[in-house]
């Protein structure tokens, strides 16, 4: 699933990044996802140690917090806020809240 959003992702800010004008507006959300980019990343080099489920939801825990900063409300498009969400439920499935 991490690898989707990963591309999810990666995929959405390329086609951002092609309609030319950077409003202001256009870059908070690009760094928005950017953010979560880095997140999926992240988090899925955890998911390769196999850690348990303890060690998993506090490697996960500063991710979280960095989730927590994210400005839902900068996110406009459909694919963004998809990938937001999947992220959201990701540390929910995982027993960070």
């Amino acid at each position: 699933m991490l690898d989707f959003l990963i591309g999810m992702a990666a995929g959405h800010l390329l086609t951002q990044s092609g309609d030319g004008g950077n409003t202001a507006e256009r870059l908070r959300e690009q760094a928005q996802t950017k953010v979560l980019i880095d997140i999926v990343n992240t988090a899925a080099e955890i998911e390769k140690g196999e850690p348990t489920s303890e060690e998993l939801e506090l490697q996960l825990r500063p991710l979280k917090m960095m989730f927590d900063r994210i400005d839902y409300s900068a996110i406009k498009s459909p694919e963004g806020q998809t990938v937001y969400r999947q992220v959201q439920d990701y540390f929910i499935e995982n027993g960070v809240v």
